[in-house]
């Protein structure tokens, strides 16, 4: 995922007055009476052409201000900070990333004119994604996480009747796989859902705390490939599978789990920025409702 794409979860905007962005190379915006353009003798200011600009780009620019501004204040919370080496090498991947999608002919700044990016505020984004994978990262513990498959059987209705089919079903599934049937044909044979079957029950690296007490206490006793007893939980009947223990991992898997968690460990991370953020929106004023006085 292109990290313009990976900061896309926080569609906000705030104040952003005196914010430093550390973006190189960014030209001072001229002065209001700054003339840009002579045509015919005529003198086009920038003041002349800044409402153009704020309806053009304006909301656009300011979340994106926004995004770092979030990630950057977490990142300071939690003693993150980007090396130079860091920033010049993510910008690098998406330029060489563009690169490798250019149509036959197109350059690539003829590439990101089309699309209004410009290579400051790729440097922005590449800078909050880089504060957001660290930050997601900085509490990570592999220690805390299994690897698990699952088979879920879903009662047909809420009588006693189905729910008695699925956990027969549940536990004849489970005493196959305890003699030594394939995983992937015992999925094929009884989960209803299209999309368990396809993914063939793989659920990848969890918290083992978010599994209920007794379902990790059993967990904690299993051995890779290894099964937990079937259980009614809220849509069914559920039992898991171990494929591995983040504790177990060596130096590549650790590398692999990690990139296999990245983009979770982001949601998660931004999901709890967006809980403790305070802002405000000052622009555009919002029109005041029928009645009811605007707050200045």
């Amino acid at each position: 995922m292109s990290f313009i794409a990976a900061i896309a979860g926080l569609h906000l905007a705030l104040q952003t007055g005196g914010i430093q962005l550390g973006i190189p190379n960014l030209p001072p915006a001229p002065d209001k009476d700054q003339v840009l353009v002579k045509v015919n003798g005529q003198d086009i200011k920038a003041s002349d052409i800044a409402a153009l600009l704020w309806d053009a780009k304006a909301e656009e620019i300011l979340n994106e201000v926004t995004y770092f501004q979030l990630a950057k204040a977490e990142a300071d919370k939690l003693g993150i900070f980007l090396t130079g080496k860091e920033i010049d090498e993510g910008v690098q991947r998406e330029l060489d990333a563009m690169r490798a999608n250019l149509a036959p002919g197109q350059t690539l700044d003829q590439a990101m004119a089309s699309t209004g990016q410009t290579k400051a505020r790729l440097y922005l984004a590449v800078k909050t994604s880089l504060y957001l994978t660290k930050i997601a990262f900085a509490e990570f513990d592999p220690k805390l996480y299994v690897k698990v498959s699952t088979i879920i059987i879903k009662p047909a209705s809420s009588s006693a009747a189905d729910l008695a089919s699925a956990i027969k079903t549940a536990q004849g599934a489970y005493d196959r796989l305890q003699k030594g049937e394939a995983w992937e044909a015992v999925v094929d044979d009884v989960v209803a859902d299209e999309t368990g079957r396809e993914s063939k029950g793989r659920l990848g690296w969890r918290l083992l705390s978010a599994f209920p007490d007794d379902v990790r206490s059993e967990l904690a006793l299993l051995r890779v490939n290894q099964f937990t007893k079937p259980a009614q939980i809220q849509n069914g009947i559920q039992f898991f599978r171990v494929e591995r223990f983040g504790k177990d991992l060596n130096k590549e898997e650790l590398d692999q789990m990690r990139i296999d968690m990245t983009e979770l460990l982001r949601l998660q991370a931004v999901n709890k920025i967006r809980k403790t953020m305070k802002l405000e929106r000052v622009w555009p004023k919002l029109p005041a409702k029928p009645g009811v006085e605007m707050r200045r």
